[in-house]
């Protein structure tokens, strides 16, 4: 059986139909952490969104709508800027959850443009891959260094339809759907 899980070098569907995953941090009150069971994947080739002129340093916090799934679906997408001095500065997911950070440090997108032929960091946007449940909310924060006229951001990834599990399965992906912070303390 091939090895399953996130945030792979080469871009593939992170399950097969028929196979179980965790959608975590979400909960569910019968197996404690929410499970499901993959019943149907499709590509989704390509979305080019604009998120508008960006001015230097701006700080404007948007949400990316165009990449909620419907009830019962996820979705697996890498992100990446197409034009040079672009990036994500935040990715909040939903608004009150921030991910790509550390506790002391905000991390960002890759800045590289997005072309395999022109640049050889196109082998690292699996760092820009992010995992969309359903519509729960997903925030970002586009920025650039310089400004620029056009934000263009490409999106690719897969649809994932789901029927939910109310047994923990044996063997299960488990797969980041939003941001999490651990309250235990030692």
């Amino acid at each position: 059986m091939k090895e399953r899980f996130a945030f792979k070098e080469e871009f593939e569907p992170v399950v097969n139909i028929g196979e179980n995953v965790q959608l975590f941090p979400l909960k569910n009150k019968k197996t404690e952490w929410k499970y499901v069971k993959v019943l149907y994947i499709e590509s989704l080739p390509f979305l080019l969104h604009n998120f508008g002129v960006i001015a230097a340093g701006a700080v404007a916090q948007v949400e990316f709508t165009q990449l909620y799934m419907d009830d019962n679906e996820f979705g697996q997408f890498r992100v990446i800027p197409l034009v040079d001095d672009l990036t994500l500065n935040q990715l909040d997911q939903p608004r009150a959850s921030r991910r790509w950070v550390t506790r002391n440090s905000n991390w960002q997108s890759l800045y590289e443009f997005a072309d395999p032929r022109m640049n050889p960091m196109m082998e690292k946007f699996h760092l820009n891959e992010i995992f969309q449940h359903e519509n729960d909310g997903l925030w970002v924060v586009p920025s650039s260094i310089a400004g620029v006229a056009n934000g263009l951001f490409g999106c690719y990834g897969f649809r994932y339809v789901f029927e939910k599990l109310d047994v923990k399965p044996a063997v299960f992906t488990p797969i980041p759907v939003r941001g999490y912070r651990t309250t235990i303390k030692e």
